[in-house]
């Protein structure tokens, strides 16, 4: 019976003891910069208390561990690999509980004598391979200040009065929150509206290509970008800010700001309304959307694209600070992660609305062989412009080798313009007038574009081995409705009236299009040091283009169709490429040289005509990528790209256009490729202490057998172009340019001094003469600024000199000095109120073409106090062009055109304005 018992007793014990060992824990172990899976790295759990050897086992080919059967208890995690630092971590493990450590990144040794910290009496920073971490405690801003006045606080980061961020001598494409776009590519939308109090870390790396990351294999493509490392107390909650303000004549402003925030979820939502210079958080995406001109054409990687607008359209549907504003703008920002951060999804929505009320003068002059003509005309335009778009972005990790990415955009547009034009051109020689004319044209205009796309990725046991497959799909739908009437004079050598061009048209533009691409890549890493990329493209395009022009009857009835100005084409292209890459990447020094070959069909069908057009065309884009690396902060790089340049379906069979009489474009079916030839060189020293900086950067391109127009113009203003191939000479083009920089001792101020130069030689045809256009400019630059407690202040400077001329006529040139400055100033009274004053200064000297000088001086003032115990409540009155200076105007030269504008847009107004911040957050754990 005691035999039995005891056989009892050992059996529950086993089991109970096997019970308890059920807990296991897994991982995977890789090297932190360049993601390499570490083989055979050595996994050891040791007993928390005295270090005691518990299990051990060894990471697989690709990385990962698991050590299974462990008691509940208190462990230590300590993972080796020759020449890397060292992994400890401390972990708990309960009974029968699963620990997944993820992904685990060891140090180099190398790269941890790197790792520098610095501290001083307001500054911490921590230098970690190529990431450059600042503590954003160690910054003093005011209460509610955004990121964007943080920024200002850190070393070697500079913020401009338009919000563009520069770091370390190179311009920030992205700024992230936790790793994650937040409402897109805006960098300006996070810092002019995240809370900087919300920030515990400010990251600032050069972020790879999402094909390198996915790959490990490094392609030599680096972004620099911020990432926004959030408090843990800030991650759960409410903030935003409200705002109104309303002025003199009638101006007025306001814009809400809400987020809610719940760890990895967030949503959040903005809306700006008003008619002053503020237009929103940024609508600059729908400039990405829709349709421009009317064409076709294939881009250096081989693939073709198509653009189709209205045909007879001048439409003006974003505000570039001409004219008088009305904006309505909103948006709504949603995201998450779960499922351990294996699924993701990323959801914007926007409206915008804007109508812009205002006139254009121009004055051109044309420079002929033997005579120089001027054309002055007046423009009054009323556009309103409704647009919402769509984004959303869905990702899921399959497992620790594979994922899929879904993007879906939609975006709808509706445009209502109304224009009208006057025009008057007069020979110069005698002073003669050559042709008067009006014009009028309303459209209605709608346009629907969708973009979707699918990822899918695998990565194989072998480190560097992968393959990729992309599918792009897009759709463009878009119809108009527009009344064209102008009336065109032309006077002969005796100022008596020669001829009358008289149009009244309805114009009904039709056009419908869509594509399909589909991309496979393998990559194969062959040595640590040595790897290969392979591609096939095939894309396919088609597109409809219907435009029926009625002229009107006696009684006014648009119901005679114009054959000469409609069409009924049809568009289908197919491209198949091909590319091969090779890399090499070993310590500091990365080189890629590659090129791509696609062969591409065009076949254009006038249905209207039974007129069939179709070309082949062979595209070549070699590429060579060379980066050497002295430190993390030194860098020197040099590229080259080449690329054919192929004739776009405009140039070659364009749609005729009668909404400018004045200049007809016909085209020219025997147009030969162009290649094109571009370097580029780029050296960038930066000392974090001092944050000293030095940026060289420069490019030259040239062109071979390039296209360019060949224009026939008569002594009354009346203008032929077309194209053709240039034999004698190249197109070219090049700039240059670098900047020295760094802070004075100690303290906050910062400068940089440093200058910019560019160029181009580029030809046309005059009346069957060759013209050679040249343009130089140059300009050094000077900046200096600080950031105190009290006082703040900044000062930059641009002197420069254009040259602008023509071969034709070089004595009607438009050569002259500018000058351009900007100031900032900001002082804290007593009391909580603060006044702040900037200022922007332009000059442009008078040229042969045109004998004013002119100049301009903006200065915008305001004055604000903040009240209660967190000062979120600001009372502010501001002034905008104190001075009442800000004349629109702008000059440019281009081929034997010199040409002259002044428009309407906002001058000075006053505001009193009523904001105030809210917040709030989970308590501190």
């Amino acid at each position: 019976m005691k035999k039995h018992l005891l056989t009892l007793i050992l059996i529950i014990s086993s089991f109970l003891f096997t019970k308890a060992q059920n807990a296991k824990i897994l991982g995977v172990v890789r090297d932190s910069t360049d993601n390499i899976m570490l083989n055979n790295a050595s996994i050891s759990v040791l007993q928390a208390k005295d270090s005691v050897l518990v299990k051990f086992t060894r990471a697989n080919t690709e990385g990962k561990f698991t050590i299974e059967n462990l008691k509940s208890g208190d462990y230590l995690l300590l993972i080796t690999y020759p020449d890397y630092a060292d992994y400890i971590e401390n972990f708990n493990l309960k009974p029968d509980e699963t620990k997944d450590f993820k992904n685990k990144n060891l140090l180099l040794k190398s790269r941890l004598l790197q790792e520098v910290i610095f501290k001083g009496e307001a500054v911490a920073m921590r230098v970690k391979g190529d990431t450059t971490e600042f503590n954003a405690g160690s910054f003093k801003v005011e209460p509610n200040a955004k990121v964007e006045d943080l920024l200002k606080q850190l070393p070697g980061i500079q913020i401009d009065k338009d919000g563009k961020i520069t770091a370390q001598g190179e311009t920030i494409s992205k700024v992230l929150v936790d790793g994650e776009e937040f409402f897109g590519d805006d960098p300006t939308l996070v810092t002019k509206n995240l809370r900087s109090d919300m920030v515990d870390k400010v990251q600032l790396y050069d972020d790879k290509s999402d094909n390198a990351k996915f790959t490990g294999i490094d392609d030599g493509v680096k972004n620099k970008t911020i990432n926004l490392k959030l408090k843990e107390d800030k991650k759960k909650g409410l903030f935003g800010k409200v705002d109104a303000g309303i002025g003199n004549d009638g101006y007025y402003t306001s814009q809400g700001l809400l987020n809610f925030f719940n760890n990895k979820k967030k949503i959040s939502f903005y809306n700006t309304i008003g008619n002053t210079t503020r237009t929103g958080l940024d609508f600059r995406t729908a400039q990405k959307a829709g349709v421009g001109s009317d064409n076709i054409d294939i881009s250096d990687d081989g693939s073709i694209s198509y653009y189709f607008g209205g045909g007879d359209a001048f439409s003006n549907e974003n505000y570039y600070g001409e004219g008088i504003p009305k904006i309505i703008n909103s948006g709504v920002h949603l995201e998450n992660k779960w499922n351990e951060d294996k699924q993701s999804i990323n959801l914007d929505y926007r409206y915008g609305r804007l109508n812009n009320l205002g006139f254009r003068n121009a004055l051109n002059q044309n420079n002929l062989p033997t005579s120089t003509l001027t054309n002055s005309n007046n423009r009054n335009f009323d556009n309103l412009l409704n647009q919402q778009k769509v984004n959303l972005n869905y990702e899921i990790k399959l497992d620790t080798t594979s994922n899929i990415k879904l993007t879906f955009g939609d975006t709808y547009k509706k445009n209502n313009n109304s224009e009208n034009t006057t025009s008057l051109g007069f020979n110069d020689t005698n002073n003669q007038k050559i042709n008067d004319g009006t014009r009028t044209f309303d459209e209605n205009n709608s346009n629907n574009n969708i973009n979707s796309s699918l990822f899918y990725g695998k990565k194989f046991k072998k480190v560097g081995r992968t393959l990729t497959f992309r599918f792009n799909q897009s759709y463009f739908k878009n119809n108009s409705d527009g009344i064209l009437k102008s009336t065109n004079n032309f006077y002969d050598e005796t100022n008596q009236l020669d001829s009358i061009d008289v149009i009244n048209q309805n114009k009904l533009n039709n056009q419908e299009g869509e594509s399909y691409k589909a991309s496979l890549t393998y990559t194969e890493k062959f040595t640590k040091y040595f790897s290969v990329s392979t591609n096939y493209d095939f894309a396919i395009n088609n597109v409809r283009s219907k435009l029926n022009s009625f002229n009107a009857n006696s009684a006014g009835e648009y119901v005679n169709l114009d054959p000469i100005f409609s069409n009924n084409l049809k568009y289908d292209v197919t491209t198949n490429q091909g590319g091969l890459s090779f890399g090499y990447k070993k310590e500091k020094t990365n080189l890629t040289i590659g090129t791509k070959v696609a062969l591409s069909n065009l076949k254009q069908n006038n249905l209207a005509l039974n007129d069939v057009f179709e070309r082949n065309f062979t595209n070549f884009v070699p590429s060579v990528a060379y980066k050497y690396s002295f430190t993390q902060q030194k860098t020197f790089s040099l590229n080259y790209n080449g690329n054919t340049k192929q004739p776009n379906v405009n140039q070659l069979q364009p749609v005729l256009n009668n909404s400018n009489p004045l200049y007809i474009t016909v085209g020219n079916r025997n147009l030969d490729l162009a290649f094109t030839h571009r370097f580029n060189v780029n050296y960038n020293s930066y000392k974090v202490l001092t944050s000293r900086n030095i940026y060289f950067y420069g490019s030259y391109s040239f062109t071979n057998n390039d296209i360019i127009n060949d224009v026939t113009t008569n002594q009354q203003g009346a203008s032929i172009s077309t194209y053709t191939n240039l034999k004698d000479g190249n197109t070219n083009n090049f700039y240059f340019g670098g900047s020295l920089g760094g802070k004075v001792g100690k303290s906050k101020t910062y400068w940089n001094t440093g200058f910019n130069t560019n160029g181009n030689t580029y030809y046309n045809i005059i009346n069957d003469q060759l013209n050679v256009n040249k343009s130089y400019s140059f300009s050094p630059d000077f900046r200096i600024g600080s950031y105190e407690d009290k006082l703040s202040f900044s000062f930059s400077a641009q002197p420069g000199y254009n040259i602008n001329k023509s071969s034709l006529q070089a004595s009607q040139n438009a050569n002259g000095f500018i000058f351009n400055s900007y100031f900032s100033f900001s002082y804290k009274l007593p009391k909580k109120v603060t006044i702040q004053i900037n200022g922007n200064y332009e000059y442009q000297q008078k040229t042969v073409a045109f004998n004013n000088n002119f100049d301009k001086f903006i200065v915008n003032s305001s004055i604000y106090k903040t009240f209660l115990k967190n000062d979120n409540l600001k009372f502010e009155i501001s002034g905008n062009d104190l001075l009442n200076q800000n004349i629109g105007f702008d000059r440019s030269a281009n081929g034997n055109y010199i040409s002259q504008t002044t428009f309407n847009n906002i001058q000075r107004y006053f505001l009193t304005t009523l904001s105030w911040d809210f917040s709030k957050f989970g308590s501190k754990k």
